[in-house]
């Protein structure tokens, strides 16, 4: 399974190369891992992808506003809550403007130019 995670988090980080991502992004990707399954049961591998990558330092997350991002300032651990109760709660389909907004980190912007330069088919759609 975490192969299948890992292939949902180098997507989420070479998308946020060039802007932020919205749920959609994982969410479709992680349904693509999983053989074509519905978003409502992709949804938990692409969830477990944001939180590995928050905890690796390599994204943060938040609400777009006026100002541009603005994350969600807040202990891991009450981020990681937060996603959980927004899961609960999402409705389908999913939409950009559910739940959260990912952007990377600087940290994230270096792996996802590596893994643009290594996978530069990997922003193509099907």
């Amino acid at each position: 399974m975490q192969a299948k995670v890992d292939k949902v988090k180098r997507l989420i980080l070479a998308s946020g190369v060039h802007d932020w991502v919205d749920i959609v992004v994982p969410t479709l990707e992680a349904c693509h891992a999983l053989g074509g399954v519905e978003e409502r049961a992709a949804l938990p591998l692409a969830l477990e992808a944001v939180k590995q990558l928050l905890r690796e330092g390599l994204i943060e997350v938040g609400e777009v506003g006026v100002d541009g991002l603005s994350p969600w300032a807040v202990s891991l651990k009450t981020i990681e809550e937060r996603i959980d109760l927004e899961a609960r709660n999402v409705e389908f389909p999913l939409r950009s403007s559910y739940m959260f907004w990912i952007a990377n980190t600087t940290r994230g912007d270096l792996v996802g130019r590596s893994i643009l330069e290594k996978y530069p088919e990997i922003l193509d759609v099907e």
